[in-house]
């Protein structure tokens, strides 16, 4: 279950209910704020083993738990194909750990063209929309688990501000829809995992402490309501302090044709076009598996469009409220709520 089961989750039919959103006591306050209850959330029923990598959604998840000084294990997988890593990742997460007097363990994983294909085959990669990076952390997370007793706990960092005209919606995708993915769904249900995954629990939907911190933010920051899109994660290079970088998604390792250092785009709204990403996952997975010409593409079309499908029923919205105003940036009044509902209070079916 999740924290006083505030979101319920049923994994054979995927519905999910809204139950107890947004928290009557719990008036936001800081980043900071949220994230130390979060992880004590976490921590009451878990010994928490988060995973940093070279991102910022893991290292305000980090930063968390070093605050809230619950014990918890701080790991890094380092993955690397015929001994080639992804240099920039390496160097933000050792950078960071530096920064903040984290002790990381690290796990390496190793993969060659060959150990690559088998993996791939095993973990079902093209039979669903699982992420090109989540399939080489749920590996890593299983190794980690053969020598250490600490809980996976992983981040997800889609929680995003829509804005419409008026009409602003706080949005996240529906964690457990693809099994392989989203294994933090069976950590809290029992439910039994496939042989290859691990039972990961994903941060921010554990407690609704994180989301209701977003609603406080959009709903008083006008400059969160100018793009129709944007990731809540513009909150942590602003509010944490941490730096900006281009997104990473943890099969970069795999890519020997682009140099990630020239990469200087700052993603904040999920952008996988070529103006965010000098590749997409399967696309680097495929080459390098070794598949080439027709074969390669047949792959990758599966693959795009097992993600294309699930993704779209994936979004669930948990807040909206309207601005009054004519002009949301520049005349702002005391009070901007203007209409509103937050969706949980109705024990929202999903």
């Amino acid at each position: 279950m999740f924290y006083n089961d505030w979101l319920m989750y049923d994994l054979s039919t995927t519905e999910m209910m809204i139950k107890d959103y947004p928290y009557k006591d719990y008036n936001p306050t800081t980043y900071q704020d949220a994230l130390i209850r979060q992880c004590k959330a976490i921590a009451e029923n878990f010994k928490p083993a988060i995973f940093v990598s070279g991102g910022v959604d893991s290292h305000a998840a980090a930063l968390g738990f070093k605050w809230a000084d619950v014990g918890a294990d701080f790991v890094h997988i380092r993955n690397s194909f015929n001994g080639h890593i992804c240099e920039v990742e390496w160097e933000f997460t050792k950078a960071f750990a530096k920064k903040h007097d984290i002790d990381l363990k690290v796990i390496d994983m190793n993969y060659t063209q060959d150990s690559l294909r088998d993996f791939m085959m095993e973990s079902e990669y093209f039979e669903d929309g699982k992420g090109s990076g989540s399939v080489f952390t749920s590996a890593g997370m299983n190794k980690y688990m053969e020598k250490y007793d600490g809980h996976p706990v992983g981040t997800d960092g889609h929680f995003r501000f829509e804005n419409e005209g008026n009409i602003h919606r706080g949005v996240f995708k529906k964690p457990g829809l693809v099994f392989g993915t989203q294994h933090h769904v069976a950590a809290h249900t029992g439910h039994e995992y496939d042989n290859w995954g691990s039972p990961i629990i994903l941060m921010p939907y554990y407690a609704p402490y994180l989301f209701q911190y977003f609603e406080f933010k959009h709903r008083t920051t006008p400059e969160l309501k100018i793009l129709n899109n944007m990731e809540s994660k513009i909150l942590i290079y602003h509010e944490l302090g941490i730096q900006l970088r281009p997104k990473l998604s943890n099969y970069e390792f795999l890519d020997m044709d682009n140099d990630y250092r020239s990469l200087s785009v700052v993603d904040l709204s999920n952008d996988h076009s070529e103006f965010a990403r000098y590749e997409r996952g399967p696309n680097v997975i495929v080459k390098a598996m070794g598949f080439e010409g027709e074969e390669a593409e047949e792959l990758v079309s599966l693959k795009m469009k097992k993600q294309k499908g699930e993704g779209e029923t994936r979004r669930v919205v948990l807040y909206e409220f309207e601005d009054l105003e004519t002009d949301k940036y520049l005349n702002i009044s005391g009070d901007n709520h203007g209409m509103e509902k937050s969706f949980g209070s109705h024990n929202t079916r999903c």
